[in-house]
């Protein structure tokens, strides 16, 4: 509203006293008041030893500037204080937005501001009347207003006064019921011509005056912003320029009380504001500070409060090296507020210190292999100061993440919805007390795991069994979860997740119950030490561990239970699928003392209706229940373990320096298309990794596994070895050396898996289980008279033979089908040809003369190789070989080998698949 043209003037004259609007006290100054019935005005100023009200500096966190081409760097340390001065005068330029906290300094700065009245019932009683210096502490109007009997009046003050257009007296709106002032303001491009503008209401009687005077207590609606200088070497500041600020809004104030508070909208486009200083620095150390704007006080810039997102500040500086113009973001310091200064403490404190900050490993960063989740960076934080390098300080530093990815390995998509917290387990964030280097650990969840074949779902939709707290104990409960007499293997199935234990017995020492004797009877069973076994119980045992698994971060929490009988674990239910994996317990010295395979599987090896029943092809009787698959076997699929990548940026505290840190987990993408099982050299119980697929015949062809010790993965090793050897290194291949022949062990015994009838004879019907033997529970290696059904008897050695079946052509040409009973009879049984694993040089990977083949790799991949449980003794006595059924037709016919037969010779050293029968004979 336009108050000009609501005047209603009294002929008198009056005073105002003034108070800036952080004052703790008003001390009225002088004592004179006025006469009669008039209204007076007089001074008030600050009350003696008021506070500053300084907040503490942000040194942790300062602005950084730093110079073209990375060289030394600049910084700006703020603080904010009230703004506790009072209006510098509008008429004299060189003054505009000089601080002014004394009487005399009020009088030769401010000349006047305006005052405008109403009574409590809206009528207009001063307009906007010009406030100007008299003699003494007065302050006097052109006219002389008087009290009005018994009324109060509201004055409403702002400084610097104007009565031209572009001022407040015209620019502001009074509401009268609200009490409150609404003004607009556009602040000019340069410091010292911005105004520090000032608003008040009082509500005053006569009666509650003092003497008649009414004291006016200021507030500043504009947020100040000045610059200093510490800890610097020698340079002149020539310019400062604030970039991206609202210079133009809208304001209301609100006085209550002894609080005014300004509520301001910005308008208008963002704009730049500078000022020119040309101040020159002295070398100094520490916190002294040298002025910068107070050098010229006008150059404070006056502004509108806001928020800084976006703000930058511009200096321009000059040193021995030339001139350099830096610049920082402002946007960490948060916002302006109406009534205070905010100060900036200009340091060139890298100049004076050096600054060493380093995040190893650099360049590619970390990279976890899939099976990891742990790695270590290094950080190197620390100053010295020039000219005594050797006395260094560590500097603290902070860290955050920028990125974090996960990335479908079958689609190359990245995963929507992943979080830092879905993936980081273990980082540390920021150290304010490092060392001047220091290590620390990160680690992250595993990666996510995906499967084509729909059997790894049905795995992890079964019921869950066991828990921590009671666990599954798979000695004591068949398949379907019913209970039993305790019964133990070498091999446990086990087709859900959850939390299992195993009693720590050798193999099938255990049976129905009661102690199996005659599984290691007859002193040709040795323990890890080659020690003779003379009972079930293992014990000694220090911890428990993986040895290795092909499913990845499948088992978890391996360990001894706490009276160290057993061995328990747990199946991760998001990791489940189709695996093999081989559980151990350790000694003190680390030395793996007995190891288990847990088969994890979701076919029903135990189904009645899933067993074959075979005819024994001499004796109809007789009749084998064989497993409906290969010991460890696995169906063809695709497996996917995820890729992630995270960046971390680091920041050293005080110079601003950055480094970044990148870690990649890696995924993998694993082939298993084709069929497999695990393969076991002759008279051993652990199993060796299954084959990859078809394709791959290399030894490192392998299927990747997960171990619990580098040591523990899939190698070779040239034998013999002990039988005590033999259990520590349940993941060794041993091939074919030294003066053992085609034995893996030097002792050559002959019952390993069989301890009746001396390890028994081609045509034996029966065996006995032993603890060495592979199978699960309910099941055994079989008797060679098994599988004779399957080659219409035949017993070469070398080549020929018929087949009870046919080759199944398709792709790969490595299946076949054959019958259970003589002459085609039954249904045929579909048998897959997974070769062997090779014990020597020279054997091809599919046919003769192909030159695909080494030591630990595929052999014969055309061929089914079944080992038997019975050993064959050559003319000198000497047990190096052992039978097998082989069921061989290389493709294309006559470019290799055709062999039917179940008597076929091979040496011990080669690793073979079992196909157990059920232990009932």
């Amino acid at each position: 509203m336009n108050t000009r043209h609501l005047i209603q003037k009294i002929g008198m004259a009056g005073a105002v006293a003034l108070a800036a609007a952080s004052c703790t006290q008003d001390d009225l100054t002088g004592g004179r008041g006025t006469n009669g019935n008039a209204i007076g005005f007089g001074i008030t100023t600050l009350a003696e030893n008021t506070a500053e009200g300084r907040a503490s500096e942000a040194d942790d966190k300062p602005i950084v500037l730093p110079f073209p081409g990375g060289r030394d760097t600049l910084y700006l340390h703020p603080w904010a204080e009230e703004n506790r001065s009072v209006p510098s005068a509008p008429q004299k330029e060189e003054t505009r937005g000089v601080p002014v906290t004394t009487e005399e300094d009020f009088k030769d700065v401010c000349k006047s501001f305006g005052v405008t009245a109403y009574t409590d019932d809206g009528r207009l009683f001063m307009p906007n009347e010009k406030v100007t210096s008299a003699s003494g502490n007065l302050w006097t109007t052109g006219e002389t207003y008087f009290w009005p009997a018994e009324e109060t009046l509201n004055f409403y003050a702002y400084a610097p006064y104007s009565s031209t257009g572009d001022g407040y007296g015209d620019n502001m709106t009074i509401n009268q019921n609200a009490k409150t002032i609404t003004f607009s303001h556009t602040v000019p491009d340069q410091a010292t011509k911005q105004p520090d503008i000032l608003f008040t209401h009082k509500a005053c009687s006569k009666a509650s005056s003092e003497n008649g005077t009414v004291p006016l207590r200021f507030h500043h609606a504009l947020a100040g912003v000045k610059f200093v200088a510490k800890n610097v070497t020698p340079c002149t500041v020539t310019s400062i320029t604030l970039r991206g600020l609202y210079g133009q809004g809208l304001c209301t104030y609100t006085y209550d009380g002894d609080t005014g508070t300004f509520a301001w909208t910005t308008t208008g486009d963002k704009r730049d504001f500078s000022e020119t200083f040309n101040v020159t620095l002295n070398n100094s150390e520490g916190e002294n500070t040298q002025p910068i704007t107070d050098e010229k006080p006008e150059t404070t810039f006056m502004m509108i409060p806001q928020t800084l997102e976006g703000v930058t500040v511009e200096v321009g500086v000059t040193t021995s090296e030339g001139e350099f113009t830096l610049t920082g973001s402002l946007a960490q310091t948060g916002a302006w507020e109406a009534g205070k200064i905010y100060t900036y403490a200009i340091s060139t404190e890298s100049i004076n210190w050096v600054y060493v900050f380093d995040v190893t490993p650099d360049n590619d960063g970390i990279t976890l292999p899939l099976g990891e989740t742990q790695g270590t960076y290094t950080v190197t934080s620390y100053r010295f100061r020039r000219g005594t390098p050797n006395e260094k300080e560590p500097v603290a530093w902070s860290a955050v993440n920028t990125a974090c990815t996960e990335t479908d390995q079958d689609t190359g998509i990245e995963v929507a919805g992943i979080t830092l917290a879905d993936v980081l387990r273990t980082f540390t964030y920021g150290d304010n007390t490092p060392s001047e280097s220091e290590d620390y650990t990160i680690g992250l969840t595993e990666t996510t795991l995906k499967t084509d074949w729909p059997g790894d779902q049905t795995l992890k939709n079964n019921t869950k069994k066991g828990t921590p707290e009671s666990p599954y104990d798979l000695s004591t409960h068949d398949e379907k979860g019913g209970t039993i007499s305790q019964t133990t293997a070498n091999c446990y199935v086990v087709n859900a997740a959850g939390t299992y234990m195993l009693p720590l017995v050798y193999g099938n020492a255990i049976k129905n119950g009661g102690e199996n004797s005659a599984a290691y009877q007859g002193g040709q069973f040795n323990d890890y030490l080659d020690r003779t076994i003379s009972n079930s119980q293992i014990t000694g045992a220090d911890d428990a561990v993986l040895v290795w698994s092909d499913g990845f971060f499948m088992f978890k929490d391996i360990k001894l239970s706490d009276d160290k009988k057993y061995l328990v674990f747990t199946i991760d239910p998001d990791y489940m699928q189709q695996a093999n994996a081989v559980l151990a317990v350790r000694d003190a010295q680390d030395r793996i003392m007995w190891s288990w395979h847990i088969w994890v599987t979701e076919r029903p090896v135990y189904t009645e209706t899933e067993i074959h029943t075979l005819t024994d092809l001499f004796d109809q009787n007789n009749k084998y229940g064989m497993m409906q698959c290969n010991l460890g076997w696995v169906d063809g699929k695709m497996v996917y373990y995820n890729r992630r990548n995270l960046t971390f940026n680091f920041t050293q505290t005080g110079s601003g320096n950055t480094d970044q840190l990148t870690v990649v987990q890696e995924g993998a993408e694993f082939d298993y298309k084709d069929v497999g099982s695990t393969y076991y050299q002759w008279g051993r119980k652990d199993p060796l990794v299954a084959l990859r697929n078809w394709n791959s015949y290399r030894f490192e062809d392998y299927r990747l596994h997960e171990t619990g010790d580098p040591d523990y993965v899939y190698r070779t090793a040239t034998g013999p070895a002990s039988f005590g050897q033999a259990i520590q290194h349940p993941n060794v291949f041993y091939t074919r050396g030294g003066n053992a022949g085609t034995d893996w062990n030097s002792e050559h015994v002959a019952t390993l898996w069989n301890t009746r009838d001396s390890g028994g004879e081609l045509e034996s019907t029966v065996s006995t289980k032993t603890i060495y033997d592979p199978s699960p529970r309910g099941f055994k290696v079989p008797v060679p008279r098994t599988f004779a059904v399957f080659v219409n008897g035949g017993t070469s050695t070398t080549t020929g033979g018929t087949l009870n079946g046919y080759r199944y052509e398709d792709d790969v040409h490595n299946k076949y089908r054959v019958y259970p009973q003589p002459n085609r009879g039954g249904t045929a049984i579909p048998l897959t040809a997974t070769g062997q694993r090779a014990d020597r040089a020279g054997l091809e990977a599919y046919v003769p003369g192909d030159g695909k083949g080494e030591v630990g790799g595929l052999w014969s991949l055309f061929g089914v190789y079944y080992w038997t449980c019975v050993h064959e003794q050559n003319h000198t006595g000497v047990n190096t070989n052992a039978y097998t059924l082989v069921i061989r037709s290389d493709y294309p016919s006559g470019s290799g080998i055709e062999v039917y037969s179940y008597g076929f010779v091979g040496a011990k050293t080669m690793a073979r698949p079992v196909r157990p029968i059920l232990d009932d004979r």
